[in-house]
């Protein structure tokens, strides 16, 4: 049986050829979307991964110099798995454990190691027999480590000076408490 004067051989021909040029056109959308979703993939880990860390080493004394240290550290050991952030070996694929050796490693527990790994990311602690301000002149290096934004250290007029001498500190203090 012939359709319009076409053999079986060449509608089988016909029906390939209008296929090949769908499946371009599909797959040139799928690499766009598959593109797209990666890219969004990375920017959505990236800022997942930098405010979790930013939040916690802030609590930590972060130095606001040093953010985008930390940060890049963090990128190379946490991975977002099901939307939360996980920490990796240096090979990408085995878990790193926490101080239990059961859990995998909270991004608390990575920012407590990297206040030993390196301390120069943070501000020295001014309590407690150390060395405190030389300038004598009040809280400077604890801005840091107490967040006036945060309810059991909240302090209106700490607020308010940390809005003055340091407006970017003080918004990142505002969204970690």
């Amino acid at each position: 049986m012939q359709a319009q004067g076409h053999k079986p051989e060449e509608i089988d021909k016909l029906v390939t050829e209008r296929l090949k040029g769908l499946k371009a056109d599909w797959d040139k959308q799928f690499a766009a979307v598959t593109g797209e979703r990666d890219s969004l993939t990375t920017r959505l880990t990236a800022i997942q991964i930098d405010q979790g860390i930013i939040t916690a080493a802030t609590k930590r004394g972060l130095r606001p110099t040093a953010i985008p240290d930390i940060t890049s550290r963090a990128r190379l050991v946490f991975k977002l798995v099901n939307g939360v952030p996980q920490a990796f070996e240096a090979d990408g694929k085995t878990v790193r454990y926490g101080r239990d050796g059961i859990t995998p490693m909270t991004l608390e527990e990575w920012v407590d190691s990297q206040v030993s790994d390196a301390p120069h990311l943070f501000e020295s602690n001014a309590g407690g027999g150390a060395a405190g301000n030389p300038a004598g002149g009040g809280t400077g290096s604890q801005r840091s480590v107490k967040n006036p934004f945060r309810k059991d250290t909240w302090n209106l007029t700490e607020q308010m000076k940390l809005q003055k001498s340091d407006p970017g500190l003080a918004a990142r203090l505002k969204a970690a408490a």
